[in-house]
């Protein structure tokens, strides 16, 4: 094993071997530095600061280079008769590649710092069937770690993903490669072979074979069913003879068809495939008996170099062992992470729960966990007095080279195991919950209509509402969520970082157990580091999938923008702006009115039927109820403005029908003093069927607007319907009737007191008291 020091050391820009550069006769011309990145380039076993008299790091890795530039790998395969592409019913060649070929991981072949000088390789491309590939030049740009497969794009620009064996690096050895692909074929050829012997001895009948006798039954069944328990237990075996019986026919059948393989044959007799055709298998020796061969050994000797160095020469070793392996196993069951809910929680809900499951467990590591252990070994060596294991020593010397220090040491192995297994399985257990909340693949068309494709999960995963809920508010004049989707990322990052770091103070048992040392500080058990390769992985998917889901919940918030006007709309300047009108065309009237309010209602309807009362998308229960009842609350308060306004003209004309009678009941009553004013109320008088008939016009024409609050269903206030039947009922015929009557007797006592006036004073009492007999009670 190479042990040398490797020191990183600043090397020359030009490879120099004993002060002399290499030259191009000797190892080759040079390499083109942009073919192979410097972080691919060619592993060799040397130190990096070199001994003197030893060829330079450099020189070797520079020569390295130089000799696979100058290899092809088509001529390479040639030397190797490598066959051409198979048919198409052959086995695959990349599911017989053996990866312990490789000199690097895939992560290695691909590592950033490599993609950003150009991973340069060759593809194996073939044009036809049975004939032999050709290798074109590509560029890698990314790698499939579950099925072994590379991205890469062609000069002519053209991506495809392709097997790894298909795939020659610039900066791996062409040999090395060469023997890989050679392999995966012999290995192919192999297999074909074994799976077309298997196919000839599986085909061979088995009627004429006779099965196992009774006897040979039962002493199976009596070396299998030796056991208490099992003999105890009535078990049908009928099922496991039939299928032994199967087996020892396809036996049979084999041990024939390998005699007739062997054994000379007539040309009449000849068999249709060769021997050669299918694989030898080694004969075995049968062995004499049924243990292992072991050689021959001083068992003494043996016995006691082990017995020196083991610390299970002791009864309370190994119960101590039990005991902590007990404990142990119990944490490894545990869990950092909540992974159980069974409704929909906020955000800090979620922190919240996350972060009690990763502080109890903590607790209960660094509290419980620690001194049960403690307890455990200290109670079992408590009586083994001074020697190997005496937990009373004071002395640190002894101590190191003491049994009882190995014994502590595996302890300590296997808490920092059971930590590592914990920490492993939770953050396992919590990226598979996280993954199916937020692997559906949602696609949002409208606020209602959400197509969502949900991975193949269990039955009872399936039925479990969202993880997280959200609610749609309304602030300052746009729609928004109750928990700003930016802080779920960093959140679940927090959440995931913070149970990986709950567990790395758990302190060890040394300093519990050996009371009698001097400890300057207490050490760690050493447990999973947050920068550790799998563990970015993870966190890197877990940001993935959240995203991924975040991104369809905002792409939804979008959706309600055109609610956005109505959002903003003030109600009282938008009706006073509607009563307006038009400055050319004046006030609205019945149509324009009837069509905003139609307009309303289909958008109130449109409200309730595209707004819903909650959405699932991905993890996310989003609640829209405030939402839809403001929006709607708004509409319909802007529909009952307009019925309102609707309401209101025929309400005018009636007052305006109402004040006009009442003005031509107060023109029709006032008193005749004077024949003047006795021919103004007739004049009045033969007025009143003009005036009247077009109050009556004005009335016919409120018709029309409570015929369509009567369509619209809109219950008139009892003012409004006592203001209508009043204007309805209201007539000027009585009125008129009384009004000419008390003219024309006003008329007639006016005549008759000017003529009365006339005659002389003798005979003036003489008419009065003669025409008061034809005036009757109606005069003055």
């Amino acid at each position: 094993r190479f042990n040398a020091k490797k020191v990183v050391e600043e090397t020359p820009p030009a490879p120099v071997e004993n002060g002399v550069p290499p030259t191009e006769e000797e190892y080759g011309p040079a390499v083109d530095e942009k073919r192979i990145p410097s972080a691919l380039e060619p592993k060799v076993m040397a130190p990096y600061k070199t001994p003197p008299g030893q060829t330079p790091r450099r020189v070797q890795i520079e020569r390295k280079k130089r000799l696979f530039s100058q290899q092809k790998i088509g001529s390479l395969l040639d030397a190797e008769n490598f066959p051409p592409q198979p048919p198409d019913d052959a086995l695959e060649l990349a599911n017989f590649d053996d990866n312990e070929f490789d000199t690097r991981t895939q992560l290695e072949w691909v590592a950033p710092e490599a993609l950003a000088e150009e991973v340069r390789c060759q593809v194996a491309r073939y044009a036809s069937l049975g004939e032999k590939p050709t290798w074109a030049d590509a560029v890698v740009l990314s790698c499939e770690p579950e099925t072994n497969k590379y991205t890469v794009k062609f000069a002519d620009g053209v991506e495809e993903s392709v097997p790894r064996l298909d795939i020659y690096f610039m900066a791996e050895d062409p040999f090395n490669y060469v023997k890989r692909r050679v392999k995966a074929h012999e290995l192919r050829e192999h297999t074909a072979k074994q799976l077309l012997y298997n196919l000839y001895v599986d085909s061979m009948p088995t009627e004429d074979i006779p099965p196992l006798t009774v006897e040979q039954i039962n002493r199976m069944l009596g070396f299998a069913l030796n056991s208490k328990k099992l003999k105890d237990k009535l078990m049908d075996t009928s099922q496991l003879i039939n299928e032994i019986n199967i087996e020892y026919a396809r036996t049979m059948n084999k041990i024939v068809f390998d005699n007739s393989m062997t054994r000379p044959h007539s040309e009449q007799q000849k068999m249709l495939v060769e021997a050669d055709e299918f694989p030898q298998l080694e004969k075995r020796d049968v062995p004499t008996c049924g243990t292992v061969t072991v050689p021959i050994y001083d068992f003494a000797e043996q016995f006691s170099e082990f017995s020196f160095y083991t610390c299970l020469t002791k009864s309370e070793v190994i119960t101590a062992t039990v005991k902590v392996r007990h404990e142990c196993n119990k944490v490894a069951k545990m869990n950092l992470f909540n992974t159980y809910f069974t409704k929909s929680v906020r955000l800090e809900d979620f922190e919240q729960a996350q972060t009690q499951a990763s502080d109890q467990v903590a607790g209960y590591l660094k509290e419980s966990w620690v001194v049960t252990l403690k307890n455990a070994i200290t109670n079992t060596f408590k009586d083994t007095g001074k020697g190997w294991f005496n937990v009373h020593k004071q002395s640190q010397e002894i101590h190191d080279f003491s049994k009882l220090k190995k014994f502590l040491t595996m302890t300590r192995f296997m808490m920092e195991d059971s930590l590592r297994f914990l920490v492993e399985e939770s953050l396992e257990k919590f990226m598979s919950f996280m993954d199916k909340n937020c692997s559906p693949v949602v696609n949002v068309v409208s606020t209602c209509e959400i197509h969502q494709v949900k991975p193949q999960l269990d039955i009872f995963s399936s039925k479990k509402p969202p993880l997280f809920a959200l609610e749609l508010l309304m602030k300052d004049g746009h729609f928004c969520y109750s928990t700003d989707l930016n802080v779920f990322e960093p959140q679940l990052r927090q959440i995931f970082d913070h149970a990986i770091k709950a567990v790395q103070t758990v302190p060890q048992l040394d300093p519990s157990i050996m009371e009698g040392l001097f400890w300057t500080h207490i050490p760690m058990l050493n447990s999973v580091h947050t920068l550790e390769d799998a563990v970015c992985v993870q966190r890197e998917q877990l940001t993935q999938a959240v995203l991924h889901s975040i991104k369809a919940t905002k792409e939804y918030l979008v959706k309600y923008d055109e609610h956005l006007p109505l959002l903003a709309l003030d109600i009282k300047e938008y009706m006073a702006t509607f009563t307006a009108g038009d400055p050319e065309k004046g006030p609205p009237g019945l149509p324009e009115m009837l069509a905003e309010i139609e307009k309303h209602a289909a958008d109130l309807e449109h409200l309730n039927e595209t707004i819903p009362n909650s959405v699932s998308i991905g993890p996310f229960m989003i609640n829209c109820k405030k939402v839809l009842t403001a929006m709607t609350t708004k509409k319909q308060d802007l529909l009952n403005k307009s019925k309102e306004l609707l309401a209101a003209q025929p309400r005018k004309l009636c007052e305006q029908i109402c004040d006009k009678y009442k003005e031509l009941d107060k023109a029709l009553k006032k008193k005749s003093t004077d024949p003047e004013s006795v021919k103004a109320q007739r004049d009045l008088i033969d007025e009143v069927p003009k005036r009247v008939g077009e109050l009556e016009e004005i009335m016919e024409s409120t018709l029309a607007f409570y015929t369509s609050l009567d369509k619209l269903q809109y219950g008139l206030p009892d003012s409004d319907f006592d203001l209508k039947a009043l204007a309805q009922l209201r007539s000027a015929h009585p009125l008129v009737l009384g009004t000419h009557r008390r003219v024309h007797d006003d008329h007639d006592s006016q005549s008759f007191a000017l003529f009365a006036a006339w005659q002389p004073p003798g005979e003036q009492r003489a008419y009065i008291e003669h025409d008061s007999l034809h005036v009757g009670p109606f005069g003055t």
